[in-house]
């Protein structure tokens, strides 16, 4: 799972997009795999992406290099960054907006961290 310790909640999808909601069921695992994507465990050809700041994050079947390799920055390893850019240094994080939508910003003090499992919860 994917915790977001501020609100307490979990990112979960919703169709093609990702909101925050209680972490109470295990339907919305993920898996960080060896190519640094973030993919969704009910459907493993789905993986998080970045499209441009500001906007909503997605679920993507498209493995460009750009936008769907994630990391874990800062020294708390709890800022989720991606690269949009090819060369340089252009990363974006995981947020939150005002609706508990997931979209991609500068990054900034939105920490989200791997949990093993709902049942801590």
């Amino acid at each position: 799972m994917i915790f977001h310790p501020l609100t307490g909640q979990c990112v979960k999808s919703e169709e093609n997009s990702l909101v925050l909601r209680p972490c109470h069921d295990d339907n919305d695992g993920w898996i960080y795999s060896r190519s640094k994507r973030i993919c969704s465990l009910k459907s493993r050809l789905q993986c998080i992406q970045s499209t441009a700041e500001g906007k909503l994050a997605k679920l993507s079947r498209k493995w460009t290099k750009i936008g769907t390799t994630w990391e874990t920055i800062s020294d708390s390893k709890m800022h989720l960054a991606t690269n949009m850019a090819t060369t340089g240094n252009s990363k974006l994080c995981l947020d939150v907006d005002a609706n508990n939508n997931i979209v991609t910003n500068a990054c900034k003090c939105q920490w989200f961290k791997f949990v093993d499992s709902s049942r801590l919860f």
